[in-house]
């Protein structure tokens, strides 16, 4: 919360991604790997860890993985749908459709023998050409947010599958791949015009988000100028009390 709040400051709405500043208090420096800071939250403007951004949260991580191991599907279906605004829906009704949970306690990567048979299917194969290249570059996160290293041979063998081309390796690859993907200004301004509105986005609502975002480049795309655009926009200003 504290770093989103960071944000009420003449920040651009990319630092949502691309931010290194960091807010930590004991427990979460040493999380991190970082040195002790005191029991108040300290504002680290540079740090010597690849954290920062609502990516690199330890929380985010943690809530986008089952309890044991990560799933880079489950994380890239976050980013799809909230960060991007591209609902993925259902699972595919297929015999053995949902990867099998490992036993409790394992915390290794995905095997890649299992995905690879896993998504030979082409109803599985529609969904995860989507959302796993972007959960991938966040394999250097454990279950709980923990960096850690990643065999380059995973990636490799993964090429068998993906489009070497769309294959993260990186989180700094995913973050700039959303950075430079439209449908992410598009998303945030809808998302924080209807927070403002205090409703569900409607279809009427398309033609204001749409001129909101085209004005965002005038503004270097301030989160502060963002939210006086939808301030003085027509639909606030008229919304019913």
């Amino acid at each position: 919360l504290r770093s989103f709040g960071d944000l009420e400051g003449n920040r651009s709405i990319f630092d949502l991604l691309r931010s290194t500043d960091l807010f930590v208090r004991d427990p979460l420096a040493e999380h991190y790997g970082l040195e002790p800071v005191g029991d108040d939250f300290v504002h680290l403007e540079t740090n010597d860890v690849a954290r920062g951004g609502i990516l690199r949260q330890a929380g985010v991580l943690a809530a986008t993985s089952p309890p044991f191991r990560t799933s880079y599907t489950r994380r890239g279906v976050w980013i799809l749908e909230k960060l991007l605004c591209e609902p993925i829906g259902g699972v595919p009704v297929v015999p053995g459709g949902v990867l099998e949970e490992p036993p409790d306690g394992t915390t290794g990567l995905n095997d890649t023998a299992t995905l690879i048979q896993h998504i030979s299917d082409p109803l599985c194969m529609s969904c995860h050409i989507a959302t796993d290249p972007l959960g991938l570059g966040l394999e250097a996160y454990d279950a709980i947010g923990e960096q850690r290293e990643v065999d380059p041979n995973f990636f490799d063998e993964l090429e068998a599958i993906f489009d070497p081309d769309l294959l993260l390796r990186t989180p700094e690859a995913v973050i700039e791949r959303i950075a430079d993907d439209p449908a992410f200004l598009h998303c945030v301004v809808q998302k924080i015009y209807s927070y403002a509105l205090g409703r569900l986005p409607l279809a009427s609502d398309d033609v204001v988000v749409d001129g909101l975002v085209e004005q965002l480049a005038a503004v270097d795309y301030s989160f502060r100028e963002l939210l006086v655009l939808i301030a003085t926009s027509p639909p606030f200003r008229e919304r019913l009390s």
